[in-house]
């Protein structure tokens, strides 16, 4: 060890151990006094939480926010019996345990967001509103992080709380939540319901953005079923609502659904142009998620026309962007994606060892409807290496969950390639098999 080394060793060692000589209302003090001190640096601490009118709770960045996991942990740590400054402790634990989340989350620190959020709706101060919104938070997060039955509990209870306290806004954006994680779990019919029902509630709490949100999700839908037309005209009505917000972020998020749902013959140049727009707007909103979802799109359309360099070229893009913000469910359809091309590009090892990461991925998220397709598509693979009883049994496990899930868009496309298939293998279809 170096003198330096050393040195700061001995002063942390001796720091430490006068601590832990203090009593523990003298410690508690120094916490507090530490809340107050780096508060007075960055003059004064935020403003309190509070529900706006329709419940909702705002918060706005502000120049603590990096320090408000530290700030949270102080503030508890300087709660002490009698101490009379316990009340305004407990609230600054509970404003920084949600400055930090908050902070975590739009840096994409999915666990640690997941666990103040978490926190945040335990505190016994925390306020309904508050905590109709962690709970709301913490549910997603579970969804991101691949565990969408523990998602759907606590979006559950969010709504549970909100319509039992009154708290609209909320109640709107659980709901809106909630249909989406039951649409992945396969219920689609109750994803459907639900998200009819999170609509009125938003419309009825003036809550624009999310029911922009909501007629997005259902025009998702409507493409799952064949409803294009009324899936486009759903994205516009979005499109509508979100441009005369200005927001941007929701602009590009809608413009990003609505290119594969126009891109059909005829409409190509369409479809480019406003995969371009959109890819701008994301951009611009600093929104990389759905960034690299676009990227993977048009990589897929690029891929189809036989632009294959420049598909693979898109696809990386889009890989490197999913592993960056750590969007696992994501990265795994576009590598089932990629998989395909490699495959075209002659490159059968890769393909497979893309194929086998992607399965995996999708299983370990439960993307239901990622699995089915990319099980289809590597059955077929399978099926042109020879391997005609795996291919059949992976492909049959494949159209069953889009069964399952209503998709019978995607369904007649893998069974339409699926009869393709084994008629140049010359082979019994696998729907027509014992």
């Amino acid at each position: 060890m170096d003198a330096e080394s050393a040195y700061l060793f001995r002063h942390g060692l001796l720091r430490e151990a006068a601590y832990q000589l203090q009593i523990p209302s003298d410690r508690a003090q120094l916490h507090a006094l530490a809340v107050r001190v780096i508060e007075s640096v960055f003059d004064g601490p935020p403003p309190p939480l509070a529900s706006d009118a329709r419940g909702e709770v705002p918060v706005e960045p502000h120049a603590l926010d990096s320090l408000a996991e530290e700030l949270a942990l102080h503030a508890k740590m300087g709660q002490s019996p009698g101490n009379p400054e316990n009340e305004r402790l407990r609230a600054s634990e509970v404003l920084y345990l949600m400055r930090a989340a908050n902070w975590a989350n739009d840096r994409y620190h999915f666990s640690r967001a997941l666990q103040w959020f978490e926190a945040v709706a335990a505190h016994p101060n925390t306020f309904a509103e508050l905590k109709a919104r962690a709970l709301r938070e913490a549910g997603w997060l579970h969804y991101v992080l691949g565990r969408p039955d523990k998602a759907r509990a606590l979006l559950d209870e969010s709504v549970t709380l909100a319509r039992k306290r009154g708290i609209h806004g909320q109640e709107g954006k659980a709901l809106g939540a909630l249909a989406f994680v039951l649409s992945e779990l396969g219920h689609p019919v109750e994803a459907r319901s639900t998200a009819v029902e999170a609509l009125k509630v938003q419309r009825a709490a003036g809550a624009r953005g999310d029911e922009a949100r909501t007629l997005t999700f259902l025009a998702n839908i409507a493409t799952k079923t064949g409803g294009k037309a009324e899936a486009e005209k759903l994205y516009l009505e979005a499109l509508d609502i979100f441009r005369a917000l200005g927001d941007l972020r929701g602009e590009g998020f809608a413009l990003a659904n609505l290119a594969p749902t126009v891109d059909r013959p005829g409409r190509e140049a369409e479809a480019d142009a406003i995969y371009r727009q959109a890819l701008e707007l994301l951009r611009k909103a600093g929104n990389q998620r759905i960034e690299a979802i676009v990227l993977g799109n048009m990589a897929a359309k690029r891929e189809v026309a036989g632009h294959l360099e420049e598909a693979e070229r898109l696809y990386d893009q889009a890989l490197a962007i999913h592993r960056e913000v750590g969007n696992l469910r994501s990265e795994g359809f576009a590598l089932g994606n990629v998989a395909a091309l490699y495959e075209k590009t002659g490159r059968m090892e890769l393909a497979e060892a893309a194929f086998l990461q992607a399965l995996e991925i999708h299983a370990k998220v439960k993307a239901k409807w990622s699995l089915g397709v990319h099980r289809c598509d590597f059955a077929l693979f399978k099926l042109r290496q020879g391997l005609r009883l795996e291919a059949g049994v992976l492909w049959r496990l494949g159209a069953a969950t889009l069964q399952e899930l209503g998709d019978t868009v995607e369904l007649s496309d893998k069974q339409r390639l699926m009869h393709e298939a084994c008629n140049k293998a010359g082979v019994p279809p696998f729907d027509r098999e014992n």
